[in-house]
């Protein structure tokens, strides 16, 4: 089996990964590919690509090369699917914690671990406008190798950012990190990126931004499950109709309260119509956020019912 480490659009070493693709195919006549249990877009990735060229270039049989992948609806008439099981996180254990909304609620949390284009982009614009109403993290340290490729400003600018875009992304970069009580180091794993749902009583909307956000994917992570244990409404920046498909799950969102036309846009554009409403967050009051949050209670409830008690989600 070959492990292929990946962010989004990106595999790690691939030239290395490629040679031991070739040898693992010519002496065992099969080949296994796990995603390290992540669940990006294939076609995105430019994996496809890859192994269409190896296969024609060695004539291999693509019915004897396999994905294991934690992207529910990656697809391919050729090359086998499987989908990975997810870790095991015991959500159980957090249910108990007093996560009871404060009276003085900050408007928004964005708690972003590595950079990319949209954590980099959004979290700018927000460090410009309404730092103040916002509880940040951004860890994001140029002294850091893991970072250095996670920047993500060139994408900005491929997707079309204006140069007022970038120069707040520069600015929230010079100011970085930005960290909360807890791990400052980088990269936090279970169960430390966890502990993080204590400081979701200090704010009423989560911006969670998803580690897979091109192609056709959908991939839940521990990011979404935080808001809904901790009876938190949210935005997602992710792949288009990532809230769709989250709704045919079984879960529900709030479409009832503001617009989820976001939904249907990716890269640039989510990002824009996502501007666009939290605007309109930013804008109410205190008691206006306290009512609404009143008013989700049933949806609210509903999702963390929904995490607690299916065992068949499947979270990475």
């Amino acid at each position: 089996m070959i492990l292929l480490e990946n962010i989004d659009g990106k595999i790690w070493n691939i030239e290395t990964k490629v040679i031991d693709m070739v040898q693992e195919y010519q002496q065992q006549g099969n080949l296994t590919i796990n995603l390290n249990c992540e669940g990006p877009c294939c076609e995105s990735l430019g994996l496809y690509s890859i192994l269409d060229h190896m296969c024609e270039k060695f004539n291999w049989d693509k019915k004897k090369i396999t994905i294991e992948t934690a992207n529910r609806i990656e697809k391919h008439d050729e090359y086998n699917i499987v989908l990975w099981p997810s870790d095991n996180i015991n959500w159980a254990d957090l249910q108990d914690l007093d996560l009871t909304k404060q009276d003085d609620l900050k408007h928004a949390g964005l708690l972003v671990g590595r950079s990319n284009c949209g954590r980099l982009w959004l979290s700018g614009w927000i460090f410009k406008h309404y730092r103040d109403q916002t509880m940040m993290s951004f860890h994001f340290d140029p002294a850091h190798d893991y970072h250095l490729a996670h920047i993500g400003l060139d994408d900005m600018l491929r997707w079309q950012a204006t140069l007022s875009d970038v120069q707040d992304a520069m600015d929230l970069i010079t100011r970085s990190p930005l960290t909360l009580d807890g791990p400052s180091n980088y990269p936090i794993i279970p169960p430390e990126n966890l502990h993080v749902i204590r400081a979701y009583k200090n704010f009423f909307l989560d911006i969670v931004m998803e580690t897979y956000f091109s192609g056709n994917t959908f991939f839940m992570t521990e990011k979404i499950v935080r808001p809904m244990m901790a009876r938190t409404p949210f935005i997602v920046f992710a792949s288009p109709e990532w809230l769709l498909r989250l709704k045919e799950l079984g879960f529900q969102t709030f479409e009832r309260w503001w617009s989820e036309a976001y939904d249907d846009y990716s890269e640039g554009e989510r990002i824009v119509r996502m501007q666009t409403l939290l605007r309109d967050i930013y804008a109410k009051s205190s008691e206006e956020l306290l009512d609404m949050l009143h008013d989700m209670r049933p949806v609210l409830e509903h999702n963390r019912n929904m995490i607690l008690n299916n065992e068949n989600i499947a979270l990475c």
